[in-house]
């Protein structure tokens, strides 16, 4: 095999084309920074720290390159073969990825601001303290990616599939999650307040303490999650499905649950004061020692609802001829006892 010096920097596409084409596979450090490999083959290349900003890599097979801390800031990416390849800690910045193959790539740490990932298949791919704040993954599928502690901060993850990703502490305030699937999810103590999710399928996710405090949810599919302990203070639930989804000492705090789909959901010892629960079908559940002070339960469905010691005041709402003593429920006269009774679970 030709014998090729790899101490020295390769300063252009030609040149690390013949060299590729020679044998070699080392390019590390590499100074690409603009160059046009549109459609190149640099299959299990290693460019560890090299620089290829604003590069042209558009449609390149680059299954299982090394691109570990490389300058990848505004390059050309899209329909790129990236499966398998190691860009962990690498600079995308504002790089254009759309349509791009990353299964099972690795990205852990990687910086994606503002990063273009529309439709790319990142199936599997560990982006475990990645930085993906504002970027655009629209219709992108992530099903079964690693984004724990991931900053989602803005992103754009309308229609996105993420069946089964883990997201556990991610950031996701003010995300975009419009119609994205996160069934069987791991968002648990995620960020995700005033995030969008109108719409998005989120049966059996894991959302233990998460905080989805002033969370756009309306029409979205809960149906069987975990939401105990979560935050959900301010919440648009209207006509979202939360049939036996579970509620355990769930903060709801005014939020609003217009018409939502409540059968068989564990509510016990859940914050439901200042909650708007009109027409919600309330049937089958376990409301016990649920707080309900200012609720407005007009023209909801109580039928098989458990309510023993649950809480309610001058000031909630019930259908007309309700008796909520009869139906095993306590009044509270002050703010104060309130906070007694319920032993500083609420604040």
């Amino acid at each position: 095999m030709l014998q090729v010096d790899t101490n020295h920097s390769i300063n252009s596409a030609a040149e690390l084309l013949e060299e590729y084409a020679s044998g070699e596979r080392e390019f590390q450090k590499a100074n690409l920074g603009g160059v046009n490999l549109r459609g190149a083959e640099l299959e299990q290349a290693i460019l560890n720290g090299a620089d290829l900003e604003k590069a042209n890599l558009n449609r390149a097979n680059l299954l299982g390159v090394a691109l570990y801390r490389a300058n990848l800031r505004s390059v050309e990416l899209s329909l790129a073969n990236l499966r398998e390849a190691n860009l962990q800690e690498a600079d995308l910045r504002v790089a254009n990825l759309q349509g791009a193959a990353l299964e099972a790539a690795k990205l852990r740490e990687a910086n994606l601001k503002l990063a273009y990932l529309g439709q790319a298949n990142l199936k599997s791919v560990d982006l475990e303290r990645a930085n993906l704040s504002a970027a655009i993954l629209s219709g992108a599928n992530l099903s079964g990616a690693n984004l724990e502690q991931a900053n989602l901060s803005r992103a754009n993850l309308s229609g996105a599939n993420l069946e089964q990703a883990i997201l556990r502490g991610a950031q996701l305030n003010r995300a975009d999650l419009r119609g994205a699937d996160l069934w069987e999810a791991n968002l648990v103590g995620t960020d995700l307040r005033r995030a969008y999710l109108w719409g998005a399928n989120l049966g059996k996710a894991a959302m233990w303490e998460a905080n989805l405090r002033g969370t756009d949810l309306r029409g979205a599919s809960l149906g069987r999650a975990n939401l105990g302990r979560a935050d959900l203070r301010g919440a648009l639930l209207q006509r979202s499905n939360l049939r036996g989804t579970h509620l355990w000492g769930t903060n709801l705090k005014q939020a609003n649950l217009e018409r939502s789909d409540l059968r068989e959901a564990i509510l016990i010892i859940a914050n439901l004061s200042g909650a708007n629960l009109k027409g919600a079908d309330l049937s089958g559940a376990n409301l016990e020692q649920a707080n309900l002070g200012g609720a407005n339960l007009r023209k909801a469905d109580l039928s098989s609802a458990n309510l023993r010691e649950a809480y309610y005041d001058a000031n909630t709402r019930f259908n007309d001829g309700f008796d909520p003593s009869r139906a095993g429920m306590v009044k509270i006269e002050s703010h104060s006892e309130q906070l007694s009774r319920l032993q500083g679970v609420f604040s």
